[in-house]
């Protein structure tokens, strides 16, 4: 039986440096504008190179009102929702 291939960001990728910096700074979360604007991309191309990581659990995206913001998943209250 094969196993689920395992997302590993690629190395100064979008998502690496944003992991990085959310590990350097627990609970911050960037919009995606501050995300453009910190890691020099296009506002366009945020979502895509952060689906990934989001889908594999190592960044979490928020609703805050019109905007989406990103942060490290907050894997206590995310068991505590599961378990609700």
């Amino acid at each position: 039986m094969m196993r689920p291939a395992v997302y590993t960001p690629r190395k100064g990728s979008v998502a690496l440096r944003a992991i990085a910096f959310f590990k350097a700074n627990p609970g911050e979360e960037l919009t995606s504008n501050d995300v453009a604007v910190k890691f020099s991309v296009s506002h366009h191309s945020v979502h895509p190179s952060l689906k990934p990581a989001v889908d594999a659990g190592l960044l979490a995206k928020v609703r805050r009102g019109k905007e989406v913001a990103y942060r490290l998943p907050d894997l206590i209250n995310e068991t505590e929702a599961a378990a609700a």
